[in-house]
């Protein structure tokens, strides 16, 4: 008796077409046509079993090539349901008819999660047969194990009991191996530009309590980088390369005025104007239906983006500008980008204030010499808490008043990036039942369409106001901020970082890096040329999974993961061989929940219910404020909601150093202010006269 090699039916996908088992003589039809014929016939079909595409034999170089291959390649996924019943369909039907114990008939088996329940099983007879024989799905749950860090002991049970994964060095050796066979993006990449992220990362390794004279705990200080494959469908076809833009004049435009560009960032702009009535408008009608903070679908054009992690550039930091020199020549020569035309490279907030004075410090080295650098700044997470910590800075004695209304001890005056998912939780509550409770007080006046009158109205009496204005100027302009993340609008995200430009002047915000910083990201927004900026637009964020992040979020993830993961033993070679690994568990992952979410409904976000918490605030405003149009706008300097005045100007000066007089007088001097810093960090650009 000999097995088969099922290299060649691998290779070339074509179902039951080989064999696993044992091969048999050529069957005989008995010439009597007894009853024990045609059951010897019949035994003899079920031991014929037939091996599905996508099982390897591990023990074949080819056939584990061709393993690793289909991995990466993910295709697998599409092809595995009922691969198995379908190549053994009388095996499937006799294991339909067993009985149990006494039972009269066989059991009514119905379709598991759109494939036969029987499939697992036969997948299950084909790992117990021999352990060579590795089908696809067990190769990838076995990876998907290694890369969620399964314990050990688990691992080894599993393993002894059953036959669904392999063993943990069986899964290692082939990350190894699947290491060198990285064939790239499934997708058409951009040519000509080239793209990579960056951020650094410090651990401490051997801190504890048992520490002696001859032993201490010491700091791997590392910046870690990836290269992202940005799209070809984000390439306008127009974009003749960077080399032609440096040919005809560079690739900033020469047609732009600085008086108008300053203009934008006007409180008064018609655009800023016109989108803080429609939204004003939009999330107060979403309140009414009570769904103001779900998020649309949203389909986004590209594809999930590809990552590749490198080597993290170890002892270096961003602290200081010849860190920063060597890492930016490290990454531009690169094999992934020195032989790129221009780089668009991203990172958080420090990355990025490093990159534009970089830029500015020598525009030759970094605009003139290709690879072209282009900064590209993170706007989710670290956009996205900073936009909201500078109002939330503003707004902090009302938000902390809110906050003993529902007993919240978690909520900070001052709140740190750590702390961003319970503050923005708790924004959430209050910005729902604020703007619940301004509906509510609109059905007895006027209609909150009307956004002056309606403003004005509520300034009359100094509570009210607090409630409107931290919807009309915080919450709904943060809501807007992160859908627009979320979708990719990249044009009304610059316009909200203009909007937001007077947030981050006040004294109380005082953001002085994201102040300079949104004012240079909305320049590199305007000042391409336009085949290229339409690249910049298109690509002013990631897509993940389904949705958009920011530029900052593979390596924050990847910081992460590295944490969670490298956990014992800590060292650089450990770091790095966990870093070489995760480009090939992450496209597996991938692949592998494909597989199991494609029959499901789309997951919709389930956040928690706040309903108690937004009827707590609700019941508080109504007592303090009022229940109708006309006692919440009965003209008072009273001090309502019993708000800690003495980072508001205390009672004397209420009015005055209300949150909303705050921002309009940060307004003054903005044009001098952006004109400076224009000035200083952009000094290569010819503005128009």
């Amino acid at each position: 008796m000999t097995q088969v090699n099922s290299y060649e039916f691998a290779r070339t996908g074509v179902s039951a077409s080989a064999e696993a088992g044992w091969t048999h003589s050529k069957r005989r039809k008995d010439s009597s046509g007894s009853a024990a014929g045609d059951m010897l016939a019949s035994l003899a079909e079920l031991l014929h079993i037939r091996t599905p595409p996508f099982v390897y034999d591990s023990d074949s170089i080819g056939s584990r090539q061709e393993m690793i291959d289909a991995l990466w390649a993910g295709t697998w996924a599409e092809s595995v349901a009922d691969r198995f019943s379908t190549a053994n369909p009388a095996l499937q039907q006799l294991l339909e008819q067993q009985m149990v114990d006494d039972a009269d008939d066989p059991s009514r088996f119905r379709a598991l999660q759109g494939q036969s329940r029987w499939e697992a099983v036969l997948s299950a007879l084909f790992r117990a047969r021999s352990q060579r024989w590795v089908p696809i799905e067990t190769a990838a749950m076995s990876i998907m194990w290694l890369y969620y860090r399964v314990p050990k002991p688990v691992w080894q049970a599993v393993s002894y009991f059953g036959r669904s994964v392999m063993s943990r060095t069986w899964v290692e050796s082939l990350c190894d191996d699947a290491v060198e066979r990285d064939p790239g993006p499934s997708y058409p990449v951009a040519e000509g530009l080239t793209a990579a992220v960056f951020d650094n990362l410090m651990m401490n390794v051997d801190y504890s309590s048992f520490a002696t004279s001859d032993s201490g705990g010491r700091k791997i200080e590392m910046t870690n980088w990836a290269t992202v494959f940005l799209p070809a469908a984000a390439m306008p076809p127009a974009f003749t390369g960077m080399a032609n833009l440096l040919g005809t004049g560079g690739i900033f435009r020469s047609d732009l005025s600085l008086d108008d560009f300053i203009d934008g960032f006007s409180q008064l702009a018609p655009d800023i104007v016109s989108n803080q009535r429609f939204r004003w408008k939009h999330y107060l009608d979403m309140a009414a239906n009570g769904n103001m903070w779900a998020a649309a679908h949203f389909v986004s054009p590209f594809p999930q983006t590809r990552f590749h992690f490198h080597d993290p550039i170890f002892d270096r930091l961003q602290s200081s500008y010849d860190d920063v020199n060597f890492e930016l020549d490290l990454m531009r020569g690169s094999v992934f980008h020195r032989f790129s035309e221009g780089l668009m490279l991203g990172g958080d907030g420090l990355s990025y204030m490093r990159l534009i004075h970089r830029l500015a410090q020598d525009p030759r080295r970094y605009l003139e010499t290709m690879p072209i650098v282009v900064p590209r700044m993170g706007e989710n997470p670290h956009g996205l808490f900073h936009f909201m910590h500078g109002d939330w800075r503003i707004w902090a004695p009302l938000l902390m008043r809110l906050a003993t209304v529902v007993g919240n001890r978690q909520v900070k005056l001052d709140p740190t990036i750590v702390n961003f998912n319970s503050h923005e939780h708790f924004l959430r509550i209050v910005s729902e039942a604020c703007a619940e409770y301004v509906v509510e007080i609109a059905r007895t006046g006027t209609s909150y369409h009307l956004l002056q009158p309606f403003l004005a109205d509520a300034e009359r009496n100094l509570s009210f106001p607090y409630i409107v204005f931290f919807l009309h100027l915080f919450a709904f302009k943060y809501l807007e901020y992160k859908n627009a993340v979320r979708r990719n609008e990249s044009t009304k995200l610059d316009m909200l970082w203009r909007e937001n430009l007077c947030s981050t002047r006040t004294a109380k915000a005082n953001k002085t890096n994201y102040r300079q910083m949104s004012v240079i990201l909305v320049y590199w927004g305007a000042a391409l040329v336009l085949p290229l900026q339409a690249f910049y637009h298109n690509t002013r964020t990631i897509r993940w999974i389904n949705s958009h992040v920011g530029w900052d979020m593979p390596i924050e993830k990847l910081n992460m993961w590295i944490k969670e993961s490298v956990v014992s033993n800590i060292s650089e070679f450990q770091i790095i061989k966990f870093i070489r690994r995760l480009n090939f568990m992450q496209a597996v992952v991938r692949a592998v929940k494909s597989v199991v979410y494609w029959r499901r409904a789309r997951d919709d976000a389930t956040p928690k219910d706040i309903a108690a918490d937004k009827a707590l605030i609700k019941e508080f405003l109504r007592v303090h404020v009022g229940t109708t149009y006309a006692t919440a706008t009965q003209p008072s300097d009273a001090n309502l909601l019993g708000v800690d005045m003495s980072d508001w100007g205390g009672l004397r000066r209420p009015r005055e150093c209300a949150p909303f007089n705050q921002l309009r007088g940060a307004q003054g001097g903005y044009r001098d202010y952006v004109r400076r810093q224009i000035a200083k960090l952009c000094p290569w650009h010819h503005w128009m006269p």
